[in-house]
């Protein structure tokens, strides 16, 4: 579904859209039939509201995460080195800080960076090395050994959803 954004609406208001779709595709098909997806800021939202479920005990569906916003303070010293031709980090804490709303920028609601993916059973995150979200989408895999990032060399933000090709490949 097409979640409401910022700067209309915040994230908590994102939750209350999102959960009830859930609730009622879950109840249709099955836990193990759904896949949470999203691209950049919708990819920190799978994976913060993957971790919401799990923290309230609710089975909790495959993850694919594009170039996922982990943390809309964009703290991480490593983001500064990273060249990115889209985003620009100033721009992005301004945007974080409208998205959290009454919520503490720092809370895994908002920035799944800081909570407990203990619950994910099958999270995956894709991101580039010129993709200036990646230094954080790495960072989660370190405090969260169980999370997959796939990281690809020379790829920019959101690169999957592009018509982009290595060249040929040979059957």
């Amino acid at each position: 579904p097409v979640y409401p954004k910022a700067p209309v609406h915040q994230c908590l208001d994102v939750y209350r859209f999102i959960g009830p779709i859930y609730e009622r595709v879950v109840a249709e098909r099955g836990v193990d039939n759904v896949t949470l997806m999203g691209d950049s800021a919708g990819g920190g939202f799978v994976l913060a509201f993957g971790m919401a479920l799990a923290a309230r005990g609710q089975p909790v569906p495959r993850i694919i995460a594009i170039s996922p916003w982990m943390d809309v303070t964009c703290t991480n010293e490593l983001i500064l080195g990273t060249r990115d031709a889209w985003l620009d980090v100033r721009a992005l804490r301004k945007q974080g800080k409208v998205y959290a709303g009454s919520l503490d920028p720092c809370d895994p609601l908002v920035s799944p960076l800081y909570g407990d993916a203990s619950g994910l059973p099958d999270a995956r995150i894709l991101t580039g090395t010129v993709d200036v979200l990646s230094p954080d989408a790495l960072l989660f895999e370190e405090r969260n050994p169980y999370v997959v990032v796939w990281v690809y060399r020379d790829r920019n933000h959101v690169f999957p959803l592009f018509p982009i090709s290595d060249g040929p490949r040979e059957a």
